[in-house]
């Protein structure tokens, strides 16, 4: 299929780019960069109008294995694709039908913020679609003012981080801690960081953290 599809799209006027999809099972197969260049040289079509598509679910079957892949034949100058984005095994659609009421950005998405402009654009994407859906959007691992700028200045409804407050151990109990209770090690206070966000109804150690016993 791929050979006929850059065969025929040689013989096209004009920068026509050609898509062709490929199944989990032969974009993962161990040669399959080296089956894409020879079938641009048998067809002499540039590899530029070239479009490789794949779908989440070809990435979620071995995520290292469709990287390196896609690393080798976007390096030989074709395009990749994700197709079926949002489709019913994605996790947008995940999003859509399970009843989260939180999403939390990873700390490592967080310790890109402000060096990595592609991050920082994904990090705001985030929270729209988590008010687009009516979810609150919590943000970990806080650790420089430019970071919570930004979060506040987006909306964002909570923060966790070491620029807000240190891990503590809380009782696990809701109501007043007993001696010798057992405690969550390295919980995090979650700061709201927005007009109107949530709060629940249980004791605050300090006037700035609502305590919602979220682990680490």
């Amino acid at each position: 299929m791929l050979d006929q599809a850059c065969q025929v799209a040689a013989g096209w006027d004009g920068n026509i780019r050609v898509a062709v999809n490929m199944s989990a099972s032969q974009f993962l197969l161990p040669r399959f960069a080296d089956t894409v260049q020879a079938a641009l040289a048998r067809s002499g079509l540039p590899a530029d109008r070239l479009v490789i598509e794949i779908t989440e679910a070809t990435i979620q079957r071995d995520r290292p294995r469709a990287l390196a892949m896609a690393r080798k034949v976007h390096a030989l100058g074709v395009r990749l694709a994700l197709d079926e984005f949002g489709g019913p095994k994605s996790v947008l659609s995940m999003l859509r039908e399970f009843p989260f009421d939180k999403i939390k950005i990873d700390r490592t998405l967080m310790q890109q913020v402000g060096t990595d402009p592609v991050m920082t654009e994904l990090v705001r994407s985030v929270m729209i679609v988590g008010h687009a859906l009516r979810v609150s959007v919590l943000a970990q691992g806080i650790e420089t003012p430019g970071q919570l700028a930004l979060l506040s200045s987006e909306g964002c409804d909570e923060g966790q981080g070491y620029l807000l407050g240190r891990p503590a151990h809380v009782p696990m109990a809701a109501h007043a801690p007993v001696p010798g209770a057992p405690t969550m090690p390295q919980t995090f206070a979650a700061t709201p960081m927005r007009a109107g966000a949530p709060r629940p109804s249980i004791p605050q150690r300090d006037i700035r953290h609502n305590i919602l016993n979220e682990t680490v």
